[in-house]
């Protein structure tokens, strides 16, 4: 495994750590108004798992085939460049996802452009701090989760090339691909095929999908 793919998927894992960090927040947290987000988030939170596996490799697809062509035709300058560009994508990305998922839990919809249109003035986001203020769940919580997700991935990384793993992955790459698209592959079947469900889909949609939308 290239030095140029391997940093990616380090980062992607990181990523995908911070992800479920914030779907456990989400799902087993209290609504802005004392009541449970969902009834059963035992029964949501694997799905959860399985989404954001999907989509976070569905969208860094382009840069690991980047990474693979960089390392076989030898264009070092490209494997330097995809590397950021993946971290940046996916800093916005885990930015735009604590926005959705707060959303979620203080108005009951996901973030969109409509939703923005309706309250982007200076009032409605003045009282927007105030609902935050007056969050009967753990007051001040989105904030900490919108600054800290970004650093918190960064650790996660470093932490990876501490622990030997990157090595072991390098040694076993082969096994590595095996595991990542069997595990594509199991997270498919089991939210679309095995327990599927409208309603958990809809509240579990990941921030790209509203993008795409």
């Amino acid at each position: 495994m290239s030095s140029f793919l391997r940093k990616q998927i380090q980062w992607l894992v990181s990523v995908w750590v911070v992800h479920i960090v914030l779907r456990i927040f989400l799902l087993f947290r209290m609504d802005a108004y004392g009541s449970p987000f969902v009834g059963k988030p035992d029964w949501y939170i694997f799905h959860a798992i399985c989404i954001d596996y999907m989509w976070i490799f569905g969208w860094s697809l382009p840069f690991l085939i980047g990474a693979l062509l960089a390392d076989k035709l030898r264009i070092a300058w490209l494997g330097r460049c995809l590397f950021p560009l993946l971290i940046a994508l996916h800093s916005v990305l885990l930015l735009c996802t604590v926005v959705d998922q707060e959303t979620m839990r203080f108005l009951g919809q996901h973030f969109s452009t409509s939703l923005w249109n309706t309250y982007h003035s200076n009032e409605s986001l003045l009282q927007l701090l105030g609902f935050i203020e007056a969050d009967m769940s753990w007051t001040f919580l989105p904030y900490i989760l919108f600054l800290f997700c970004i650093p918190l991935a960064i650790i996660i990384y470093r932490l990876q090339n501490k622990t030997g793993i990157q090595k072991w992955c390098h040694l076993r790459w082969k096994l590595c691909s095996a595991l990542v698209l069997g595990f594509y592959g199991l997270s498919y079947l089991f939210v679309y095929h095995i327990w599927g469900g409208g309603f958990r889909l809809q509240k579990l949609r990941p921030v790209v999908s509203l993008i795409l939308k």
